[in-house]
């Protein structure tokens, strides 16, 4: 009669678990958001585009082995990295805990006595020895157990997401500003090569003044440009040292040890990055924000689920066994006792409370679920955004590089008609101007579409920064 009721119970268990969970409707959920998004990306042709070449290692496009190298150190000796490695292993263990929850427990203890009692009439020494082993089982009928396993194995997710973008943050400010360090050092060396040439027409200009061939106020219009121009250097000093901080900050080093190698104009004119992806939809969809939102969605899934099924009663079974061993040395007089015990428990008196759980975890995993989807919009608003940067970048480049050509025109032409005696000096210092001005102005524009490019990488990162660390696979 008994084991007609516990099967009763069991089928009873096994048909409510196979009810439809919450974390299983917010699943279904996320499949169906995905394969909105991947049509609104098929259907994006500035993306699809960029399909041509593998994205893997796209700093090494630059064809810097002092690039590379810090990429690789900052890899290794990053402290926050090392810290987000160490997370991982603790979610790993924390989910083998979870795991194990499910599977019998139990344990053995023996134990042996040997004396003698002056006060009884038995002279002899008594010896008494014993064994027992105790098993408990859950057997997670109803499926919460596994459910909570379930959210941990998620948590897990999150934070080898988590280390996929750190690994990606790192690669990406290394880049940039090992960039922004060379435009900085291109800059100091185009403003010194300038103050040299003013210099030098200061000095023409001073003999010149003492011939009375020019001017007091040419030559001190020449002075006020040389200044103006060298009050640049110690900000570009500064801004310089502060890239080199920030890369010696991540590399868990000092500013003073990190020696850097300034590339020289024909090299730095020859840096760019073609853009290029092997797939775009998996570069969007495989980002670490994106792989981090749907494990904290799946973990809220799996915690719904678990809430649900905590309505359903809790069978487990427990079962003794124990020997005991009465006598003298040879133990003749033993005794054993075994023992089994099924246990059903149900919080029927708790079902307010757990009701109410439930309503609050399915709550949280509708905000998990729009913040995901959020998250999604997010992504694909910030890769269109990169791409149309860039394009505006490459034009205000092109504008730039037109402007210095005809600034260097206009003042060769002005050179040309003063050494004549046709144009005054201060009209040839001011052509002068414009082509310093135009000159600064182009390197900036192109650092800063250099960081553009760097960005669209940075926006597209699924792919590249997966491929940074091998990871366990769960």
């Amino acid at each position: 009669m008994n084991t007609t009721k516990m099967s009763i119970i069991a089928l009873s268990i096994a048909a409510l678990a196979g009810c439809a969970a919450p974390g299983e409707r917010v699943i279904a959920q996320v499949q169906q958001a995905d394969k909105q998004t991947q049509q609104r990306l098929e259907r994006n042709q500035v993306l699809m585009a960029q399909r041509s070449a593998d994205e893997i290692g796209w700093w090494q496009q630059l064809h810097s082995d002092e690039l590379n190298q810090l990429v690789d150190s900052v890899l290794v000796r990053n402290q926050d990295l090392q810290a987000a490695s160490a997370r991982i292993k603790a979610a790993l263990a924390n989910l083998d805990v979870s795991e194990f929850a499910y599977w019998p427990n139990g344990g053995l203890n023996a134990q042996a006595q040997r004396g003698k009692n002056v006060q009884t009439a038995y002279s002899g020494v008594q010896e008494q020895a014993s064994a027992r082993g105790v098993l408990n089982w859950q057997l997670d009928l109803s499926g919460r157990l596994r459910a909570l396993a379930d959210a941990a194995s998620a948590r897990t997710h999150a934070q080898l997401a988590a280390h996929q973008q750190l690994s990606k943050e790192l690669v990406v400010t290394t880049v940039r500003s090992y960039m922004r360090w060379q435009g900085f050092a291109q800059q100091q060396q185009l403003t010194e090569r300038q103050l040299g040439a003013l210099s030098q027409s200061m000095d023409i200009l001073a003999v010149q003044v003492e011939e009375g061939v020019a001017t007091e106020f040419e030559l001190n219009r020449t002075r006020s440009q040389y200044f103006q121009l060298k009050q640049r250097l110690p900000k570009l000093q500064a801004l310089m040292l502060a890239e080199r901080a920030t890369l010696a900050m991540i590399l868990d080093s000092s500013a003073q040890q990190l020696q850097l190698t300034a590339l020289s104009e024909a090299q730095y004119q020859q840096w760019a990055l073609n853009l290029a992806l092997l797939d775009p939809q998996q570069a969007l969809m495989q980002r670490p924000d994106v792989r981090r939102s749907v494990a904290q969605l799946t973990e809220q899934a799996a915690l719904s689920t678990s809430a649900q099924r905590a309505l359903y009663p809790d069978v487990s079974l427990s079962a003794f066994a124990g020997v005991l061993g009465v006598g003298g040395s040879h133990f003749q007089q033993t005794q054993g006792q075994w023992q089994v015990t099924p246990q059903v428990q149900w919080s029927l008196f708790s079902y307010p409370e757990l009701l109410a759980q439930l309503q609050q975890q399915k709550a949280l995993s509708q905000a998990q679920y729009h913040s995901y989807r959020q998250t999604l919009s997010n992504v694909i608003a910030g890769a269109e955004l990169s791409l149309q940067t860039v394009f505006q970048q490459q034009q205000t480049l092109n504008l730039a590089q037109s402007r210095l050509q005809a600034s260097q025109q206009a003042y060769a032409q002005a050179r040309a008609a003063y050494e004549e005696g046709q144009l005054p000096y201060l009209e040839l210092l001011d052509a002068r101007q414009d082509v310093l001005i135009a000159q600064q102005d182009t390197l900036i524009t192109r650092d800063t579409w250099l960081n553009a490019q760097v960005g669209v990488y940075s926006e597209l990162s699924g792919r590249w920064s997966r491929a940074l660390h091998k990871v366990p696979v769960i």
